[in-house]
């Protein structure tokens, strides 16, 4: 795990923003740096449809290395977006599990929930602190 420096007094390493704040952390790389955003859902068997009907739910929001499409970039850094799909997380086991490059609206819609802009705040600030490990 990657130690970055704080926000606060001690040290919070970069799990701080991978525990729900994906999404407000994309958004800071975004606004910061210009990365574009993507989604990691887990496709699920939709047991109450019809045969063969699934659901996506979404678990995490990471950015797209502008550079190398093989990378992505998250709270903990550079990394193989397969890596990053790897631990995006589920409680149950999905079929499968994908990702996409998704607008932020798109990806904010498909979420549920408005991001916090006091989170995104934060996330700026732990951003620009350790800005060497984030811009490409």
């Amino acid at each position: 795990m990657i130690k970055l420096k704080s926000l606060m007094e001690g040290m919070i390493d970069s799990d701080r923003f991978g525990k729900g704040l994906c999404l407000e952390f994309s958004i800071a790389m975004k606004t910061i740096l210009g990365y574009d955003i993507a989604v990691v859902y887990g496709v699920f068997e939709d047991k109450d449809g019809n045969e063969g009907d699934t659901y996506e739910i979404p678990s995490h929001t990471f950015s797209l290395h502008p550079k190398d499409k093989s990378l992505g970039i998250d709270c903990r850094g550079i990394r193989p977006i397969t890596k990053i799909v790897s631990q995006s997380g589920f409680i149950e086991n999905p079929m499968k599990v994908k990702w996409k490059e998704d607008s932020m609206k798109n990806i904010i819609d498909l979420f549920g929930v408005e991001p916090d802009s006091e989170e995104i705040r934060k996330s700026i600030i732990f951003i620009k602190k350790n800005i060497n490990v984030y811009k490409v």
